[in-house]
């Protein structure tokens, strides 16, 4: 491949270092996810919300760049093409860990439900019930 003008290689070194940032608050999510810290979660994903647009910008100007300078932005991406598949892998494990928290979650509630309902069956059973000791007096 030819030497890409320096602009290109920068506006490239801008968009891997948005994608770096983008890994590292995707590993944190994911240690936020599996330590149950939500709040954590919410604040991290709304980083990555806010990244995700000065990715997009950074993107197009990039592909501006390439454009100006005759580059095939094609070409000049594909060397992003490993880091943004690790960053789906990272993304997929942690959608992985959201749902096996939400089973987890989910198992637990059922398993509450039913404690409530046995102890409401036992209060039934060895606690009189208000009604009977007013008819008494009657």
């Amino acid at each position: 491949m030819p030497a890409k003008p320096s602009s290109v290689e920068n506006a490239l070194s801008g968009l891997r270092a948005y994608y770096e940032q983008w890994r590292s608050l995707t590993e944190a999510e994911g240690e936020a996810i599996r330590s149950g810290l939500w709040q954590q979660v919410g604040q991290l994903q709304e980083s990555k919300r806010q990244l995700q647009e000065m990715i997009l910008s950074a993107t197009r100007e990039l592909r501006a760049e390439c454009a100006r300078c005759g580059v095939d932005a094609a070409v000049v991406e594909q060397q992003l093409h490993s880091l943004v598949e690790q960053l789906v892998q990272l993304e997929s494990r942690n959608g992985q860990s959201l749902a096996e928290q939400l089973h987890q979650s989910h198992t637990q509630l059922q398993q509450l439900e039913g404690a409530g309902h046995k102890l409401d069956q036992i209060r039934r059973a060895y606690c009189p019930t208000r009604e009977a000791n007013w008819e008494s007096f009657s």
